[in-house]
């Protein structure tokens, strides 16, 4: 993966968007682990993904499985500090969808999905 070898600045990370490596067949608790030893990691995308990296659908946040509590709780241990968002949220009703995938209330309902998942972690919120 080029992203591993792109630099040693600690001014240099990634923005670390879960549904994109899980595209790529990526072990993603192994890459948490890898880039977050590193201080690689500034900002985390959560988003779920199912399927194949062929034929992949994107899956709204509240069919999220476990696996995201395993994720989470593994980037609170690689001492990641940085921002989270929700990506690709859905419509929610009274929205006019005129930012598919970016509405206030979608956004919302992410912000407090991410906030729990923190909250089954462990992981401190402010």
């Amino acid at each position: 993966m080029t992203c591993r070898t792109s630099s040693d600045s600690p001014s240099h990370g990634l923005t670390f968007c879960k549904g994109t490596f899980t595209t790529m067949g990526e072990d993603i608790p192994a890459l948490i682990r890898e880039f977050g030893g590193q201080k690689k990691i500034f900002f985390v995308h959560i988003r779920d993904i199912s399927g194949t990296p062929d034929e992949f659908r994107e899956n709204l946040s509240r069919q999220w499985s476990y696996r995201h509590i395993q994720d989470d709780a593994t980037l609170s241990r690689s001492g990641i500090y940085g921002a989270f968002k929700s990506e690709h949220v859905p419509t929610m009703a009274g929205e006019d969808n005129q930012h598919i995938g970016y509405e206030m209330k979608g956004n919302l309902f992410g912000i407090g999905y991410i906030i729990g998942l923190m909250h089954a972690c462990g992981i401190e919120t402010n």
